[in-house]
């Protein structure tokens, strides 16, 4: 009897094996199609690779991107909706979108993907949106940061990271007293931030006032005293500084 089941389990792993060539040479297949931009084989290839092997989050990445390349926006939902039903990290599964919209020289894909998830999804609206953020910080896009950051405000308005975001957008549309509000009202928050009290040293400094620029910069050096901070201080000093 003990033959048998060792005989049983010896066949068993075999099929495993066999299986597991199988799936690595239909993936082979499937990135060299993606690789070439052969985008309709590719989708078909991750399709059949998900039905294997539902949770990987590096085969929705790809054929997401390859079904938004073919347009097909409602199976890049589908996808997407997969992927959340597997248990597999959305965080992941964006991610690796933005990876390979990247590499294909299509970040604007990136966020009409962003976009329409939150259309269809919309209890994924709010992790979704701070890649948004992400996405118009990284692109510079000033008018979008601002909207962006208050909308992740409403959910947590103390957040500092979403508060040096929206400062940062008012600076991009030329609105500097607004940044400088929101750089003070970090500071409310978070008195020794350092990036928040940097900005407003310079800021007064551009705008000629010697005084303010002085007081900031002398905060910032109490934090974290640099070269820079220091040739201001002495710059701006009536007297060196002892």
């Amino acid at each position: 009897m003990n033959r048998i089941y060792t005989i049983l389990a010896a066949i068993a792993l075999a099929l495993a094996a066999q299986a597991q060539v199988s799936y690595q040479n239909t993936e082979a297949k499937a990135d060299r199609f993606f690789d070439h931009q052969e985008w309709a084989s590719a989708a078909a290839m991750y399709n059949f690779m998900l039905q294997e092997q539902p949770k990987r989050a590096d085969t929705y990445g790809r054929a997401i991107v390859a079904t938004e390349m073919l347009g097909d926006t409602l199976r890049s939902m589908e996808l997407l909706t997969d992927a959340m039903r597997y248990g597999v990290p959305l965080d992941s599964v964006l991610g690796l979108v933005r990876q390979y919209s990247f590499q294909q020289a299509h970040s604007d894909m990136y966020e009409q993907f962003l976009l329409d998830a939150v259309r269809h999804n919309p209890w994924l609206e709010r992790p979704i949106d701070a890649k948004l953020l992400s996405y118009y910080a990284f692109r510079r896009n000033g008018v979008q940061m601002v909207e962006y950051a208050d909308k992740m405000l409403r959910g947590t308005p103390d957040n500092i990271s979403f508060l040096q975001d929206k400062a940062e957008g008012y600076m991009i549309n030329n609105q500097p007293q607004a940044a400088v509000d929101t750089w003070q009202r970090i500071l409310q928050l978070e008195p020794h931030n350092y990036i928040a009290t940097l900005n407003l040293a310079n800021y007064y400094d551009i705008n000629g006032n010697r005084e303010q620029a002085l007081k900031y910069f002398r905060q910032a050096r109490d934090m974290r005293p640099t070269p820079y901070v220091d040739q201001a201080i002495r710059r701006l000093s009536p007297s060196r500084i002892h």
